[in-house]
């Protein structure tokens, strides 16, 4: 009988950690969803690339601007 209890809490455990995974999962595929909605429109494709790869459109200047960190 304490094998079954034994048993049945280690499965019970397993089955836990197994819905956190499942939520984590879930998480994961919405925000992949939502990024692949975004990346099918065009103006926010231009953006990402402008932003990532400091591409810019003619007669347009990039200038980089340093954040300061003030740790006191």
């Amino acid at each position: 009988m304490a094998i079954k209890i034994s048993q049945t809490g280690r499965l019970n455990n397993q089955v836990q950690a197994e819905k956190q995974t499942l939520t984590k999962v879930k998480n994961k595929r919405n925000d992949l969803e939502t990024e692949k909605q975004d990346l099918k429109d065009p103006n926010y494709v231009a953006k990402l690339i402008r932003y990532k790869f400091y591409y810019s459109k003619s007669n347009e200047k990039i200038y980089n601007v340093h954040e300061r960190n003030d740790d006191n």
